[in-house]
């Protein structure tokens, strides 16, 4: 494997160890036949890890998938910076703990208590579960089950009792669909990252 090509792929691990408070079993791969080293660019580069912590959002499993990213490597300074924007695909599996112990951390505080007080009446989740395909909110008194489904960038809970709550998405980010199976409720997306 090429020296530059090495020092490539290393600081792009860096660049995402880096935006994580935690993060395991990082793999990642990059096509060094089609990479273009000499002018700047990388191609078909895939990440995927488990059990991490981005933003304060606790994510089981992310697979990042990228066409390319346009780089200028500084051996001399040892940087490598990002020269353009450039779009990433991720598939996202939270399972029913990840999904509770997001909500009631307090970054995300407003949106559980505006979510339970739509759907559950009252700011007392207490768990949360995967149940045919849908999501079960558990109050201390109440528990409701709702469809997922995404509009207009919004992710949407619908009860079955006609009660409906809209979590809106960072407007950077494009969702795709969203659906739980095996016990994990799977996000697929794309979203733009800005250069360095």
């Amino acid at each position: 494997m090429n020296l530059i090509f090495r020092l490539c792929k290393n600081f792009i691990k860096i660049l995402i160890i880096s935006n994580c408070k935690s993060i395991k079993n990082l793999n990642l791969s990059i096509d060094e036949d089609k990479s273009n080293l000499k002018n700047g660019k990388l191609f078909n580069i895939n990440a995927e890890c488990n059990d991490l912590i981005y933003k304060n959002l606790c994510i089981n499993y992310i697979n990042i998938f990228c066409n390319s990213i346009d780089f200028e490597l500084q051996l001399n300074k040892r940087k490598f910076n990002i020269r353009k924007d450039f779009y990433i695909s991720c598939i996202t599996k939270f399972n029913e703990e990840f999904l509770l112990r997001n909500l009631q951390n307090k970054e995300f505080e407003e949106i559980k208590i505006s979510m339970c007080s739509r759907l559950i009446r009252r700011n007392n989740l207490k768990s949360i579960l995967f149940k045919n395909n849908n999501i079960l909110l558990r109050g201390h008194d109440k528990e409701i089950e709702c469809d997922l489904e995404i509009s207009n960038n919004n992710i949407i809970f619908k009860s079955k009792e006609s009660k409906v709550f809209n979590l809106p998405i960072d407007q950077n980010i494009k969702m795709e669909k969203i659906f739980i199976k095996d016990k994990y409720l799977y996000v697929y997306f794309n979203s733009i990252v800005k250069s360095i």
